[in-house]
């Protein structure tokens, strides 16, 4: 075709040295009157795999008259005028619903951390993600202290317990306390951590020694020491002095520390290391807790993805588990999943007329079985269909059609 096209001299380089250009502004087009007249066109409908090219070969024994089917339909851009071959269409609804290169929310978990509790047990140590706060239960104040913030340190597992009687001659309690519970009290329960340290500063007496056992209160026999356990604890039998315990990985869930002469006892809890994790108000790393709000909205967790339905949740509700639907696992299928589950709109499939997706969350789950969703999906589809059809010049009058455009272009 441009061939055909005069020259013009255009200083392209902009150095004052015209050179010859082909005049892209010429343009001859063809009277709507002459592509109605049936006489002179035939309709035909695209199939998937059709190029200009191998149509003007078809109609015209010549794919290098491929400008006449274009100029024909007044198509300027062939790539974006022209509909895409399937697997175009299938590539790029893949490129362009990539989840990872779409705005999305990244949450850590599908159900809700539970709130702080209001009671703990003495030396428990929790972690509240949302505030990064780290605490410590004090029985002394029945309250949380803060330690720091950010996760839980592996010093703060580390516990210290002195350890007296309530009585030096005639003992008849082992009276604990701890740094955050300075006021002794008598049998109390208190915890340790596998694989941490415990230690014990124990003020009793010559005649009475502390020791560890694994038999419980009640079980006790003057001296007899019954049940001692021994492993991991620097020291036992003492009667003042200082102990260490490097507690083991396979002590048992509950140990008893006991005085020899007496019956006074009472329960150590052994528990793993792993702070539990809280919030305090909603929990909006998870699914449950994180309201999606707008439909086509996308959260992850890990490798797993949803997309938000576009109904409309309460945001004082206790979940919003509901408003969320699983994506295809498959990273191959996924975003086509994304597309098909995208609205644009909402249609009306009796009446024909389109609602917002805003519009269509307010209505009532009745109403919704009145609409169908146009998706994402839907919308690439129709945008590639409508340049389907397309008119060509009918073959036995393609030689005057280019004889007529040449003497008109010149």
């Amino acid at each position: 075709m441009f061939n055909h096209i005069t020259n013009i001299k255009y200083d392209i380089n902009r150095t004052k040295t015209p050179v010859d250009a082909k005049n892209i502004f010429t343009y001859a087009y063809i009277l709507k009157k002459y592509m109605r007249d049936s006489r002179n066109i035939v309709h035909y409908v695209l199939q998937s795999g059709d190029t200009p090219e191998n149509l003007a070969y078809r109609y015209y024994g010549d794919p290098k008259l491929s400008w006449i089917i274009l100029l024909a339909n007044d198509i300027k851009d062939v790539y974006s005028e022209w509909p895409q071959h399937d697997t175009e269409v299938l590539d790029t609804i893949l490129a362009q619903y990539r989840p990872d290169k779409m705005p999305h929310k990244k949450l850590k978990r599908i159900d809700q951390l539970p709130q702080l509790p209001q009671v703990g047990f003495d030396g428990q140590v929790v972690y509240v993600e949302n505030t990064d706060k780290t605490y410590e239960w004090a029985a002394g104040t029945n309250s949380w202290n803060f330690v720091y913030n950010g996760l839980p340190k592996r010093a703060t597992y580390d516990q210290e317990f002195t350890m007296t009687l309530n009585d030096y001659y005639a003992p008849t309690a082992i009276n604990v306390s701890t740094p955050t519970s300075p006021e002794p009290m008598g049998g109390k329960t208190i915890t340790v951590y596998r694989n941490h340290t415990a230690v014990f500063n124990v003020w009793f007496s010559n005649q009475t020694k502390f020791y560890l056992s694994t038999r419980a209160i009640g079980a006790w026999q003057k001296n007899a020491y019954v049940g001692e356990y021994r492993e991991g604890l620097n020291i036992s039998r003492l009667g003042d002095g200082v102990a260490t315990w490097e507690v083991p990985a396979d002590a048992p869930d509950y140990i008893y520390y006991h005085c020899s002469d007496t019956g006074a006892s009472g329960r150590i809890n052994v528990v793993n290391a792993t702070s539990q994790h809280y919030v305090e108000g909603t929990d909006s790393n998870s699914l449950d807790g994180y309201n999606g709000r707008g439909a086509g909205n996308l959260a992850r967790i890990k490798d797993s993805w949803y997309i938000w339905n576009g109904l409309y949740i309460s945001p004082q509700t206790d979940s919003f588990r509901s408003g969320w639907i699983p994506l295809a696992k498959e990273l191959r299928v996924l975003p086509l999943d994304i597309a098909k589950k995208t609205p644009v709109h909402y249609t009306h499939n009796d009446l024909g007329h389109n609602i917002s997706n805003e519009s269509y969350a307010l209505l009532e789950n009745v109403e919704r079985l009145s609409y169908t969703m146009f998706s994402r999906w839907d919308e690439k589809h129709k945008e590639n269909e409508k340049f389907r059809e397309i008119k060509i010049i009918r073959q036995e009058i393609a030689d005057k059609f280019v004889k007529e455009w040449k003497r008109i272009i010149k």
